[in-house]
């Protein structure tokens, strides 16, 4: 997990600054930030979103900016654990493309609004404008939406066909000659170490008599032992590190065309 950025009170605009940010259609939403604090583990703002919509920005006199936009699409009108409200807690810096249009006082009620959801700026002008398609353009919205759900399904389809094949391409001799952890550090000892027990493993199967599931499972489980223990002496095992280790293992297990082992493999690891 990455690290919560560290920054300062003042690196956000001042509680009360009114904002406008371009949408997708080129026409302006605004939101307010209502505070700046430590918040769930790092100096954060509470934004709330305005229903307005215009092509220039808003007289800051205008009461629809003290509104806040209540969502209605995609079923935020439903009972639901979800918040329809537009209001959103940031840990991240006010983007590019945001401006500050100048302050307006905050009401007690402002200050006293409690929010349980996280995001970043551009969910304010995104949520602003998927409300006005949703009132006045839904049929088009969601013919939109259903084209690129097939579009996805499509792409995913496709992408389980490619893993499928590479999966039953896959031979002992072939990962027997695989360049492992080639984005690792190739300086480390842990690198080496690591290479050389994944290698390990893939002979110990191919000496093997039968790949049955009783054999499999007991070279693969003492192989991530192994690297449990390894780990502990020298923690190398970080994001990367752990995906790529993830994928060896699920690659070797279905080269021993056991591939159900690679679902327990969770439950040995420690990294």
């Amino acid at each position: 997990m990455s690290p919560m950025p560290k920054y300062r009170e003042s690196d956000f605009p001042e509680p009360g600054s009114v904002f406008v940010a371009t949408m997708k259609d080129g026409r302006l939403a605004a939101g307010r930030v209502l505070r700046r604090e430590f918040e769930g583990g790092g100096m954060a703002v509470l934004l709330a979103g305005s229903p307005w919509i215009g092509t220039a920005p808003p007289p800051l006199d205008l009461p629809i900016l003290r509104e806040i936009l209540t969502r209605t699409h995609h079923g935020y009108s439903k009972p639901s654990i979800l918040d329809s409200r537009s209001l959103i807690w940031s840990f991240h810096l006010m983007p590019e493309g945001f401006r500050i249009i100048g302050k307006i006082e905050l009401t007690s009620a402002d200050l006293s609004l409690q929010c349980n959801t996280y995001g970043g700026w551009q969910s304010i002008p995104i949520g602003v404008y998927t409300q006005w398609r949703w009132d006045h353009d839904r049929d088009n919205l969601l013919r939109e939406e259903a084209e690129e759900e097939a579009r996805e399904a499509e792409r995913r389809r496709i992408a389980r066909e490619r893993r499928e094949a590479f999966v039953r391409s896959l031979t002992l001799e072939k990962l027997a000659a695989t360049d492992w952890f080639a984005s690792w550090n190739a300086e480390r000892e842990t690198t080496r170490l690591a290479r050389e027990r994944i290698l390990r493993l893939i002979e110990e199967l191919r000496q093997a008599p039968k790949h049955t599931q009783v054999i499999v499972k007991k070279l693969v489980r003492v192989a991530v032992k192994d690297f449990n223990a390894l780990d502990k002496k020298q923690q190398f095992i970080d994001t990367i590190e752990r995906e790529e280790l993830c994928e060896a293992f699920e690659q070797i297990v279905c080269a021993a065309r056991q591939p159900g082992i690679a679902s327990e493999i969770d439950n040995w690891r420690s990294w």
